[in-house]
């Protein structure tokens, strides 16, 4: 045992598991091996290996229930469920560890991480029912802060923008660089956005490049900016925010997205070819990373079906008009709607005209006068929509 947490000690803490595990299996019989056991959980917590983890908590509750560590063991359980993406799972275990350790000094601690489980399960009224009215069981600073923004968080997902503003707003008021500062100025913006005040939406998203230059939502924050100097119609500054993350982030999570929204600010800007370059390599990369992608879910995040509207609107400005339909035609195939639908047949209707397919292009502008009689602002002043981004 002392040699498991000596090793356990001079790190990396995972290079301790296999030490306390063989301990815990071989003298299970002896007291250390209940030590052995929980702290093989909980060093597979702190590398990152939440199964092992989980694992490890259940066999340490199966095998001790009534221990001194067992709340412990139901915390490494708890969290590494939330880790790992078990939300459900995890709010039931944070229920049965509240439940029996209501003197605990970890309460408070325990509540938010409940908390972020109903929000990552998308359960927001349960998110403000459960914090907004315990601020004051919060005692320490970090603690105050993070209830506050997990409320706006959650109001802000209910299109409560308003009262997710003034949350959120409050929270870097009475800490303005608090651990999740930079985060808290990210759901700011987004609520600026939703409220349709664009100029503070930017700045505010801009703040997180200037205030936390080390932050690791950088790319999020180009990206927020990107977005909203869209919005706003600066095409110039939202194509170099973008360009920003192509740059320094190559490898971001985000990708394709800084290529989706550039590909819509050089089509704005006039820039066709840019755009067609931009708008393949949207639709290269999702064909090259999302194959299979089959689910509902996947199929509502893609990229691929605007980005080949873009490219159809871009390789018709290039006059490449037999692509341009081609696109125009695979965009139509994944049902677009209303004034999407109709500018997609706009092009498809142009472009045949162009070639001489006189057939083709009146019924493409049959169906629109059909379909939307009311249609009257061309393709190119259809508004970008960022399908999956949060």
């Amino acid at each position: 045992m002392d040699r498991a947490d000596a090793v356990y000690d001079a790190g990396p803490p995972s290079a301790a598991i296999p030490l306390y595990a063989a301990l815990a299996k071989d003298h299970a019989d002896l007291s250390p091996a209940r030590t052995a056991l929980y702290m093989a959980g909980f060093a597979s917590l702190g590398a990152g290996d939440y199964a092992a983890a989980g694992r490890y908590a259940d066999s340490f509750l199966k095998s001790y229930p009534d221990a001194d560590l067992a709340n412990d063991a139901r915390y490494v359980a708890a969290e590494a469920k939330l880790l790992g993406g078990d939300y459900p799972t995890a709010v039931k275990l944070y229920d049965a560890l509240l439940a029996g350790a209501a003197s605990r000094a970890d309460v408070p601690a325990w509540k938010l991480r409940r908390a972020t489980a109903l929000l990552l399960e998308k359960r927001y009224p349960e998110v403000i029912s459960a914090l907004a009215s315990q601020s004051n069981s919060f005692p320490a600073p970090e603690e105050k802060r993070r209830p506050i923004f997990l409320v706006g968080s959650a109001q802000l997902e209910l299109r409560e923008a308003e009262p997710a503003a003034k949350e959120l707003t409050a929270a870097l008021s009475a800490a303005p660089k608090w651990r999740q500062a930079d985060e808290t100025l990210l759901q700011l913006a987004a609520a600026q956005r939703r409220m349709n005040k664009l100029s503070e939406a930017i700045a505010t998203a801009r703040k997180v490049g200037v205030e936390f230059p080390d932050s690791r939502n950088l790319d999020r924050a180009f990206c927020r900016v990107g977005e909203y100097c869209y919005a706003a119609g600066d095409y110039r500054a939202s194509a170099e925010a973008f360009r920003q993350i192509l740059a320094r982030w190559p490898d971001s999570p985000l990708t394709p997205y800084p290529w989706y929204g550039l590909g819509w600010d050089e089509l704005e800007l006039g820039q066709a070819a840019p755009a067609e370059e931009a708008f393949t390599k949207v639709i290269d990369w999702e064909a090259k990373h999302a194959p299979d992608a089959k689910s509902a879910k996947d199929a509502k995040s893609s990229l691929a079906p605007q980005a080949y509207s873009g490219r159809a609107r871009a390789r018709q400005a290039l006059q490449k008009h037999a692509e341009a339909i081609a696109d125009a035609q695979t965009y139509l195939k994944s049902g677009p709607k209303g004034a999407e639908r109709s500018d997609a047949l706009f092009v498809e209707a142009i472009s045949n005209a162009a070639l001489g397919k006189s057939a083709a292009a009146a019924t493409a502008f049959q169906s629109i006068l059909s379909e939307d009689p009311a249609y009257t602002a061309g393709p190119t002043a259809c508004s970008m929509s960022w399908p999956g981004l949060r």
